[in-house]
């Protein structure tokens, strides 16, 4: 069986520099989250460019970001890799009264404790747009959110001919 990392150094990705995600949402947006992000990726991408300080971190250290969402299924599936284009501090308020953060908290998303973060820019990669929903991979570590994918391995446990996200 393939591994997702396989799949990123085919594109030219050094998996030092990447970092993987498993997106598990509050539970009021758990059960849209799979739509929103395969069917409105301004949402899903608003979501994941903030993240709790101490993924900041992790975040501000490397530059691609592979996404996927923890199904209630326990299936983890792909959602796309992102290249960090650049990030800056907002303030609470100012990430608050963005339309597309009204729009996620409309659908069920909470806001974060900190008065100010960083957010990042992300750009989705083509190459991998073809993949969205249909990569289910292994993940050992459920209370890691994020993690750096040269640490680990990420067995390809199916991939689907449609896209999973939008059951």
């Amino acid at each position: 069986m393939r591994d997702f990392n396989d799949l990123l150094e085919q594109q030219g990705i050094d998996l030092r520099d990447v970092n993987i995600a498993r997106h598990t949402p509050e539970p009021a947006l758990r059960g849209r989250f799979g739509r929103i992000a395969s069917e409105l990726p301004e949402l899903f991408e608003y979501y994941q460019s903030t993240q709790s300080p101490r993924r900041e971190a992790m975040l501000l250290k490397r530059n691609y970001l592979a996404s996927f969402i923890g199904q209630e299924d326990g299936s983890t599936i792909f959602v796309g890799v992102y290249r960090k284009v650049g990030f800056r501090h907002v303030k609470k308020s100012v990430f608050e009264s963005d339309r597309r953060f009204q729009k996620l908290m409309s659908l069920g998303c909470s806001s974060y404790p900190e008065e100010e973060r960083l957010v990042f820019d992300f750009m989705e990669i083509e190459a991998f747009k073809p993949m969205k929903g249909r990569i289910e991979i292994g993940w050992r570590a459920p209370r890691s959110f994020i993690q750096v994918a040269a640490k680990r391995s990420y067995p390809i446990l199916r991939i689907a001919d449609d896209n999973r996200l939008v059951r």
